[in-house]
């Protein structure tokens, strides 16, 4: 409706106005749009998909939200990002991480899952009310038949990316094992210095003529999801002792990254490159290069724990990147081979008491952002040490980690993520010693995303 296009008289104008008013009213009361959500079915390939939502604000700032819907028989979300999921039965509720909870008016913000089976989320409501904000959800679905659209993984899936050793322990076929458990991406071990400080795939392959984990990154990316090589490990001859000097060490780093186009890089520093100090001084030096080099790529420090926490080699690390100025996305805990008869509650025991010397080393962060700056690297079966991770400590942990929303819950490893041939228990690098079906423990942890 448009008014003004004719010139009225004064009086029939007077007697109008009341009734513009009115109008006019009801103009401005419809423009206070309520907010809702829309799904995409953003790829699909056999027997599972990928999905999201965009949930936007409407014209008032949304200062938090509740997404839930339905899945008919057959269907499930296996792992979610950018939003923490809850399961009851066939009904899924999402509620935002600290990062987007508030929308601002006018503005969206979305999560994403993978899921299996070949329906779509149904009844969804948002904060309580049809998604649609009128009665009927809205749903847009434009599905595919293959993975070549599929737009990789959220970007929180570094925080779930299992390790994955590809020349040891009968390594499973990657793509199967994406396939079967919703895990995207992958964390590959290990890179060790080969001949002099150069990064070579467990020592003996040079990054630089690589073509045997380039093509396993290929099949991974080709399927939806992404890897990040880990550089380090218990043995072999490590880059942080090896190279002479941070700009050397940096060098090395970044012909890894370059090599794979990388987006994130795990750090596993133990054993002697871990207990001396002038490698760590390098690794941390080396580390803020990488970072004014490569804005925005992810870095996750994984190192040895006690139930208490950091040890003294632990605290030393941190302080030095504090010194340095180098940010970590998650100083990552291997909170195993305690000897505990309840791995799943020493794990909690051990991050609540890192929290605490990242809150001191840290004092102008808040809890949120500490735990944030956390992460668990657990041993699923049996240990190095006797001990046990079973399933249920695994529950556990990812129950933990999503409470806290911490900044990485992953494990060693993928290989060992079958039963025992006859159903042993001893400590092997192909099983977990531990009575288990298939991708147990790969399962649990691709849940969190």
């Amino acid at each position: 409706m448009s008014f003004g296009r004719h010139r009225w008289a004064a009086v029939a104008a007077a007697a109008l106005l009341p009734v513009t008013a009115l109008l006019l009213a009801g103009v401005s009361a419809g423009a206070d749009n309520g907010p809702t959500a829309t799904f995409a079915k953003a790829s699909s390939w056999e027997g599972g998909f990928t999905g999201q939502y965009t949930v936007s604000a409407g014209s008032s700032t949304l200062d938090g939200w509740t997404l839930e819907f339905d899945l008919p028989s057959g269907t499930g979300v296996t792992s979610a990002w950018d939003a923490s999921m809850n399961r009851s039965g066939d009904h899924y509720t999402f509620t935002p991480r600290d990062y987007n909870r508030v929308v601002k008016a006018g503005g969206s913000t979305s999560f994403g899952f993978n899921g299996t089976g070949p329906g779509a989320p149904v009844n969804c409501k948002l904060n309580g009310q049809p998604c649609g904000g009128g009665g009927t959800p809205t749903t847009t679905t434009t599905p595919t038949t293959t993975t070549s659209h599929d737009p990789g993984p959220g970007p929180n899936s570094y925080a779930a990316a299992p390790y994955y050793y590809y020349g040891w322990g009968r390594p499973q076929p990657i793509t199967e094992v994406m396939s079967a458990t919703g895990v995207r991406t992958f964390t590959l071990a290990f890179i060790l210095a080969g001949g002099g400080c150069t990064p070579a795939w467990d020592g003996r392959q040079p990054v630089a003529t690589d073509t045997r984990w380039a093509d396993l990154i290929k099949q991974v990316r080709a399927a939806g999801g992404d890897v990040m090589p880990s550089v380090g490990g218990w043995s072999g001859s490590k880059l942080g002792e090896v190279c002479t000097d941070a700009q050397s060490l940096a060098n090395a780093y970044q012909q890894v990254i370059d090599k794979y186009s990388l987006k994130a890089i795990d750090l596993d520093i133990e054993n002697t490159e871990f207990e001396n100090s002038a490698a760590q001084d390098r690794i941390m030096r080396a580390l803020r290069i990488i970072r004014q080099k490569n804005p925005g790529i992810k870095v996750y420090v994984t190192i040895p724990a006690l139930q208490s926490g950091l040890n003294r080699w632990g605290n030393d690390l941190v302080k030095k990147a504090v010194e340095v100025g180098v940010p970590i996305d998650a100083w990552t805990l291997m909170p195993f081979n305690f000897g505990a008869s309840d791995l799943g509650q020493a794990t909690i025991n051990s991050m609540e008491a890192l929290h605490r010397q990242l809150k001191a080393h840290y004092p102008g962060k808040s809890d949120a952002e500490i735990y944030r700056m956390q992460g668990i690297s657990s041993m699923n079966g049996r240990t190095d040490t006797g001990e046990f991770g079973y399933q249920s400590d695994f529950q556990d942990m990812l129950a933990y980690a999503r409470q806290k929303q911490l900044g990485r819950f992953t494990f060693w490893a993928v290989n060992r993520d079958r039963q025992c041939s006859g159903g042993g228990s001893g400590s092997r690098d192909d099983c977990s010693g531990v009575t288990q079906q298939p991708y147990d423990f790969t399962k649990i942890v691709a849940q969190y995303r």
